[in-house]
């Protein structure tokens, strides 16, 4: 175990302000998702489903699971500038 410096707690604070402000705009653009999409990343995302299990829970084809997966993971990582590591990406 390291000892404690100073800076320490400051910088724990300050890292998780960070992290709870990403996870919000993160929520928040899962939320503003089509229905359909958020259904198939919740599926993935959160219950961990197989691709071809989704495909046949949401009756599409799996190639549109992973084309799907593709657009929804591109459009969050743009909605939450994720792309974007200057500081002014998180304001």
């Amino acid at each position: 175990m390291r000892p404690a410096v100073p800076g320490d707690a400051l910088l724990d604070i300050a890292e998780r302000i960070d992290a709870s402000t990403e996870a919000e705009r993160v929520m928040a653009a899962v939320g503003d998702l089509a229905p359909e999409d958020r259904d198939l990343l919740m599926l993935v995302a959160w219950e961990d489903t197989p691709y071809k299990v989704c495909a046949d829970i949401l009756g599409i084809p799996v190639g549109t699971v992973r084309s799907r997966l593709h657009r929804i993971r591109r459009e969050l990582r743009s909605a939450v500038h994720l792309d974007d590591p200057t500081p002014e990406a998180l304001q």
